[in-house]
């Protein structure tokens, strides 16, 4: 239980026994509507964004509205519609948001995704959802259950895909390296005679003698990149 709500029924003169018993009821029933001991009238004090006793979606924006006159950005703030909001309802949302000169403004209607950060179901002690028997419930856990598959399906097809193109890599390097090769031949020099100057065939520059050391230490027929240009040298 949020510790905000003790609190608020403390500053609203309930006794601890009765507090004790509210909070109970919210923790055993994920609401407060019904508790024993609480005033009708006090109900909309707890109202949140979700559940059973929510703020009205417009509360948000009108909330958003009066804060943003004294704010230079917009606001990040998520305005929670719910299930049966209908394409009207959000158009008037961003009107009244307009209206009241809010810059931004983001919504969420209830389950309209697979999973949400925060969610009314009960849940009970073995930590599973409890049945509810709804409709929107059964799609739910059948999507949840094929995105599942889906994963499997794509972790295996990328592992194929991985191999294959190591596969195709080992293949096509020794055909690279000897059309490299047969290039430097017709172009009448190699790598070999540059390096041995010190100085890269490609972009000409000097190399230092660290690197001329290393490439002189290669076996032959190993070719190695130019630390300046990328080009391949034969040591």
């Amino acid at each position: 239980v949020n510790q905000t709500v003790p609190r608020a029924l403390r500053k609203l003169g309930y006794s601890e026994q009765e507090s004790s018993a509210i909070e109970a009821y919210i923790d055993e029933n994920k609401s407060i509507v019904g508790a024993p001991g609480l005033k009708p009238e006090h109900l909309p004090i707890f109202a949140c964004s979700m559940g059973d006793n929510t703020i009205h979606y417009l509360g948000h924006v009108r909330m958003m509205g009066a804060v943003q006159p004294f704010i230079s950005g917009a606001i990040s703030k998520t305005v929670n519609m719910p299930e049966d909001a209908t394409i009207e309802d959000v158009e008037n949302l961003h009107m009244d948001a307009w209206k009241l000169g809010v810059k931004a403004v983001a919504i969420y209607r209830d389950n309209c995704k697979v999973g949400q950060p925060l969610s009314t179901t009960k849940v009970d002690e073995s930590g599973d959802e409890a049945p509810a028997g709804s409709d929107a419930e059964a799609r739910d856990r059948a999507a949840l259950a094929r995105i599942a598959e889906l994963e499997v399906s794509l972790d295996e097809e990328l592992a194929s895909l991985r191999e294959g193109r190591r596969d195709c890599a080992s293949a096509l390097l020794p055909e690279l390296l000897a059309r490299y090769d047969a290039a430097l031949v017709r172009a009448g020099t190699s790598g070999a005679a540059e390096v041995d100057a010190g100085r890269c065939d490609g972009c000409r520059i000097a190399l230092s003698p660290l690197d001329v050391d290393r490439w002189k230490a290669q076996p032959s027929g190993t070719f190695l990149p130019c630390p300046e240009c990328g080009r391949l040298l034969l040591p």
